[in-house]
């Protein structure tokens, strides 16, 4: 558990646990190295101070030079945080920082140095001590503390080799790798018969309750965040409050997301913007093995929510539920002036977050998820994008007379021959002061495919109908509520 000696994993963690194959291959690996790859152009501060987080340095520093750096996020969790309007947090690259932290309005948090993007992970530490591990009286299950981690999501083994499966009952730890967070004793249960976890694997990580960064209402505006490497929280890898404005995330990789349980179902998106949002920016991103969405922005506020100036761009979104969410209320809501353009996204329904859902929505698995109800939409475009692969729709919620839903044009399709595969889950037209509901464009042939993208996509790019065999996909374990032992969540 010696964090200075730690180094970051540089190998591609996304297609560890259910790799999957198309022809945008290369374009896709080609877009990865240029994100991973991603300059630093966040400096030192010129109006405020600058602030060293390295894992050579001594929380008994000031912070105020590569000298004098911090060693972990500590300062930026307690009470006396110093941070202020104008000031930066650089992060040496090679190194990994652990435990979450909030975000201040202001602030941009960066990286510096040479080497692998500096990785901030959820776990207090690597969990591959066997002394950490202790067998318990069920058959093959091993427990573990996990005091003050909270409704744990997941755990991660070897960067993504294997992963938990959730369950909510611990009648239910009966096969490979289920895990139990029992919260009112703080002690987490894992199903291994191999033994013990932590003789078996090098790298084992926890993804405790809550948002990775994460910035309340009042501290969500003028924040930079850049090249940071995110990986490992049950909730959230960057979750931000209501009225979120001037928000950029860019060069970051953010990775195994999510799975914690509330009363709404189990989180895990890699960037989410709530309610009113404004010139939210993410680019040249890689986003990976997300519980729910890659990218969202989202309301169910009553009461005039409006999301405007959304710009997701060059994003390579992955094994996500849905690589993009977007949804507001349908009466009171808007998307306006709005454009995701030229992002590769593929294997929506492929991640850990489909394969093992827990009592939650996996039906509208997509690409590009906007639900099953009309979204009011203002210069909202979708263009230049390629959707490879889902596995369900590419594409959801796009109203046939456009009253609804964004402007799609000019984006690759690359679809296959899976029987429940399909172009887009697809709202009706209005009859009579109503929305018929939602049916599904199949693309289950060539011919089927191409005619139903071009109901959706005013111009397509390029259409692809590919023939082929995948290892896996959406075998949902979802659990029903008559199975769920309330008192133990």
């Amino acid at each position: 558990m010696n964090n200075t000696t730690e180094k970051p994993y540089t190998g591609n963690a996304a297609i560890l646990y259910n790799e999957q194959h198309s022809s945008v291959d290369e374009q896709a690996e080609a877009m990865r190295q240029r994100i991973l790859a991603y300059p630093d152009t966040v400096k030192p501060s010129a109006s405020g101070t600058t602030y060293y987080i390295s894992f050579n340095g001594n929380d008994a520093n000031d912070g105020t030079s590569p000298e004098t750096a911090w060693r972990t996020t500590d300062h930026l969790r307690d009470e006396q945080n110093p941070l202020g309007h104008g000031d930066v947090v650089l992060f040496e690259r090679g190194g990994i920082y652990r435990r979450r932290f909030g975000l201040t309005a202001g602030v941009s948090y960066a990286a510096y140095g040479e080497g692998p993007k500096p990785c901030i992970y959820g776990g207090p530490h690597n969990y591959n001590d066997p002394a950490l591990w202790v067998r318990t009286d069920i058959p093959n299950v091993w427990k573990v503390d996990t005091k003050g981690l909270g409704d744990v999501g997941n755990f991660v083994f070897d960067h993504g080799v294997h992963c938990a499966k959730k369950t909510l009952n611990i009648n239910q730890l009966i096969e490979e790798f289920c895990l139990y967070c029992d919260n009112e004793n703080e002690v987490t249960y894992l199903y291994h018969s191999a033994g013990n976890p932590a003789e078996c694997y090098g790298d084992i990580e926890i993804s405790p309750a809550g948002s990775l960064l994460h910035a309340p209402f009042g501290n969500n505006v003028n924040i930079i965040i850049e090249n940071l490497c995110l990986k490992y929280t049950g909730a959230h890898g960057i979750g931000m409050a209501r009225d979120t404005d001037n928000i950029t995330v860019r060069g970051c990789e953010i990775g195994w997301i999510g799975g914690s349980y509330t009363k709404w179902g189990a989180l895990g998106n890699g960037f989410e913007v709530l309610d009113n949002c404004n010139n939210i920016v993410a680019e040249d991103n890689w986003i990976y093995q997300c519980y729910d969405a890659g990218l969202t922005h989202q309301s169910g506020h009553p009461n005039g929510t409006l999301e405007q100036h959304i710009y997701y761009r060059r994003n390579l979104v992955e094994y996500c539920n849905y690589n993009i969410e977007y949804f507001v209320n349908s009466t009171y809501g808007k998307v306006k002036d709005s454009v995701y353009e030229d992002n590769i996204l593929r294997f929506a329904g492929y991640g850990f977050g489909s394969l093992w859902r827990v009592q939650s929505e996996d039906s509208a698995t997509a690409n590009v998820n906007g639900w099953r109800r009309p979204m009011p939409c203002e210069n909202f475009v979708i263009r230049n994008n390629i959707f490879d692969t889902s596995g369900r729709y590419q594409i959801t919620s796009k109203h046939t007379n456009n009253e609804f839903g964004p402007t799609v044009v000019g984006n690759t399709w690359i679809l296959d021959n899976q029987p429940d595969s399909a172009v887009a889950l697809q709202i009706d037209n209005r009859t009579e002061g109503w929305i018929q509901g939602p049916h599904t464009l199949w693309a289950r042939s060539k011919e089927e495919a191409e005619e139903n993208v071009r109901k959706i996509d005013s111009a397509p790019a390029e259409i692809r109908y590919e023939e082929r065999e995948h290892t896996e996909k959406r075998v949902s374990r979802r659990i029903e509520k008559d199975e769920i032992n309330i008192a133990n969540i």
